[in-house]
This record gives structure tokens, C-alpha cells and sequence, in this order.
């Protein structure tokens, strides 16, 4: 079978799909998916998760209907007909580091299924990753899966930009990512202006000053600086 582009959808990027195949992940179903290439789907949280409705009641009915393309799961289920176990373990084996193997969310595990299955090309589409747990946890993995399929001479593209975001440290003024939250958003932009900085800083100072009971105001400081 000649594998040449596959698209990592996620929640709201169906509508990025114009062609090769299409693999879906957990309840992020588009409004029909006889509309789309469908070849595979995700579902890779432990068996209690699921069933106990991590993805909705609905999405456990959805799983135990037969479907035309494989649902990877952490193991095949009797009573989910179209289940088949991943193979972590030779997925594993693609890590090129010599740290342990990370897997920090389902969208990792469908770009080191795609290396495994040789596509020529990943489209990460709709791959936002953008609540506190996907920003601090999970694209960080997803980053490295990503780096890995390059290794492997896969092209890897994606929309909405989030993880290959051009940018070069020192060389550009760095302004906060529209995925960032506003208290993240708000430290890139008082880190890359040294005023501000030296403000963040003096607050810092005055605020330990207060604790130990020796605050004087700012006055003092704001004349140093």
C-alpha cells in the first residue's frame, strides 16, 4: 500500500482536510464521517476511562459499532468490534534518545504510528493544544514525535501553526503565541522589555522586603532604576 500523506485531526480540523487520508481521535468526530478519508481512529485511555464516559456516553455507543477503519486501542476488546491493539512496543523502538520513551498524549501516539507505517507526509490538522495541561505537559511530546517523523525523513506540516512556529530566539523580538493564556502571554511580553523586567524584578525585591516587615514603598527603589 502506497502511504502517502496522512492527516492528524484533531477537534476543529476536519475542515482543514483537502487530501490524502484522515485519522480521528477520541469523540473529535466531524459532522459526518463518510465525508472524510477516515483510515484510522485513537482511542488510547485506559479501558475505565472511556467506558466511564472521559469522551462522553455517546462516544462508548460510537466504539461499539463496526467501523470500516481500526480503532487502536490499548488492547483489542471482544465487544469492540473494529478494536486493535497499538503496537507500543514497536513504536518504542522508534525513539532515537537515550532517555525513556514519551508519550505525552494520543496525538504522539498517532505520529509514531505513522513513522512505523512509513507515510511520506504528516499534516497535523486542527492540533491545538492549548488548555494548561495540553501547554505545559503535552505539546512538548508532541514536538519531539514530530522532530522524530523529520528524522525520519518525513515531511510535517500542520494548521493553525502551533508547534513550527518560526522563530529565532535573539535574532527576532519575541511576541506571545494567540494559543498562550493571558498570564503567559503577559511574561513574554514583560520579559522582552527591559523596563518592565526591571519592574517584575523590583516588585519581587519589595515584596520580600514586606514579609520581613523592612517595606518602605517603592520610591527608593524606582530612583536606582
Amino acid at each position: 500500500m502506497d502511504r502517502d500523506l496522512v492527516n492528524i485531526v484533531g477537534a476543529n480540523g476536519w475542515s482543514n482536510i483537502k487530501a490524502g487520508e484522515a485519522w480521528g481521535i477520541n469523540n473529535c468526530y466531524p459532522v459526518d464521517l463518510e465525508d472524510f478519508p477516515v483510515t484510522a481512529w485513537l482511542q488510547m485511555h485506559p479501558r475505565e476511562l472511556w467506558e466511564g464516559g472521559r469522551n462522553g456516553l455517546k462516544h462508548v455507543e460510537w466504539l461499539k459499532e463496526k467501523h470500516s477503519f481500526p480503532v487502536y486501542m490499548q488492547e483489542k476488546h471482544d465487544d469492540i468490534p473494529s478494536s486493535k491493539k497499538y503496537p507500543l512496543e514497536k513504536v518504542k523502538k522508534l525513539w532515537p534518545f537515550s532517555t525513556p520513551v514519551r508519550f505525552s498524549n494520543s496525538f504522539c501516539y498517532m505520529i509514531g504510528l505513522a513513522i512505523l507505517l512509513e507515510y511520506k507526509k504528516i499534516h497535523l490538522s486542527g492540533v491545538y493544544l492549548t488548555t494548561n495541561i495540553e501547554v505545559w505537559t503535552e505539546a512538548p511530546g508532541v514536538a519531539i514525535w514530530a522532530t522524530i517523523a523529520a528524522m525520519n525523513g518525513i515531511k510535517v506540516t500542520e494548521n493553525p501553526q502551533r508547534l513550527l512556529i518560526p522563530f529565532l530566539y535573539g535574532y527576532e523580538n519575541r511576541l506571545p503565541e494567540p494559543y498562550l493564556s493571558e498570564d503567559a502571554a503577559a511574561e513574554v511580553l514583560v520579559d522582552e522589555r527591559n523596563y518592565l523586567r526591571q519592574l517584575r524584578y523590583g516588585y519581587r525585591y519589595l515584596r520580600d522586603k514586606w514579609y520581613k516587615g523592612e517595606y518602605n514603598g517603592w520610591a527608593e527603589l524606582l530612583e536606582k532604576t
